[in-house]
């Protein structure tokens, strides 16, 4: 009896030392994750780095990006063991646009999911009035309107607006055409202030959370509502 005893010992002692050199795939929670850029975010334009993180064990790594979730009809790229990849010619519709990041261990692939927002410039109106590059700041308030805080107010946002456009005037050495360029800026926040409301909280709606929108009722009932 005690022999035997003892051969289990040494048994049980040898399988925890294999299984101590064996690398636990599961324990090391490996995950490969898109940072670059934030999910949710809205795209900043048609050129678009896609950065993710990297883990040694992960032998290859494939992205999608589709105008409907889990599709490739934008891109199906085999990145190998690469962690970044600079894509050109992304819609700039106001449209979704889903990404799934893929990543192989051994023979078993796993995936990460993820949605993103592109902005259409300024909406319904020329982007570049008089010759004059108007798109950053309209696709920078796209971002405020859709940014859910209880600090971004529709006129913080306008505001903001504003001042970009302004700030865009400004590198415009000639008086005529800083003039210029300053009459179309103050003529579209003119008509964001008075006619961006519908558009500000449709955009407030689709991306507050959940529990902030039960926490404050009146929001809560007005997204219900829409």
């Amino acid at each position: 009896m005690r022999r035997q005893i003892a051969s289990a010992l040494v048994l049980a002692a040898l399988l925890g030392a294999l299984r101590s050199s064996t690398p636990d795939v599961a324990a090391q929670q490996v995950v490969a994750d898109i940072v670059r850029p934030a999910a949710g975010s809205i795209l900043p334009g048609e050129n678009v780095t896609f950065s993710w993180t990297g883990n040694p064990v992960v032998e290859q790594y494939w992205l999608y990006l589709g105008t409907s979730a889990g599709s490739n009809d934008l891109l199906s790229w085999n990145a190998g063991r690469q962690t970044s990849v600079a894509i050109t010619g992304l819609p700039t519709t106001g449209l979704d646009v889903f990404a799934v990041l893929w990543f192989r261990i051994g023979p078993n692939w796993a995936t990460r999911t993820y949605r993103y927002e592109t902005s259409d410039g300024c909406t319904n109106v020329p982007d570049r009035p008089g010759g004059f590059n108007f798109k950053p700041s309209c696709v920078q308030h796209d971002i405020c309107y859709r940014t859910w805080a209880f600090a971004t107010t529709k006129d913080s946002c306008d505001n903001e607006f504003h001042a970009n456009l302004l700030a865009e005037c400004g590198g415009y050495l000639a008086i005529a055409d800083r003039s210029a360029c300053q009459s179309w800026a103050d003529t579209y926040y003119d008509f964001v202030r008075d006619f961006g409301s519908s558009s500000y909280y449709s955009a407030q709606c689709r991306h507050a959370a959940d529990q902030v929108l039960r926490t404050q009722r009146d929001w809560y009932e007005f997204c219900l509502a829409r």
